[in-house]
């Protein structure tokens, strides 16, 4: 699941993008990878909360489309059900994007 909340920082307009998975997701770890983070498969790892479930947010600039997965356990790939649409990465790997669209905050 994806959830927006749109804000303005530093003269910047941006969105707190918060990715949920389920709590009946079996890992040890999940990261989320993306071009937003240099592709980098460490640097942004999921959280559990009381409940079970994988959460992780970040600022993103709005107005841009945004490639990503989520990395389970380093190896196996998930993609987000809610993105607007996959995209092909280099053959044959994929990546989900989520659009931030511009609105009036």
């Amino acid at each position: 699941m994806i959830k927006k909340i749109y804000f303005k920082a530093n003269g910047r307009e941006l969105a707190r993008v918060t990715f949920s998975l389920p709590s009946n997701i079996w890992a040890d770890r999940i990261n989320l990878v993306g071009d937003f983070n240099g592709w980098d498969c460490t640097s942004q790892p999921f959280r559990r909360d009381r409940d079970g479930a994988w959460t992780i947010s970040v600022d993103l600039e709005i107005g841009q489309s945004y490639k990503f997965y989520y990395l389970s356990d380093g190896t196996d790939r998930m993609f987000e059900a809610q993105a607007g649409e996959l995209c092909p990465l280099l053959a044959p790997a994929l990546a989900s994007v989520a659009v931030i669209e511009a609105i009036q905050v």
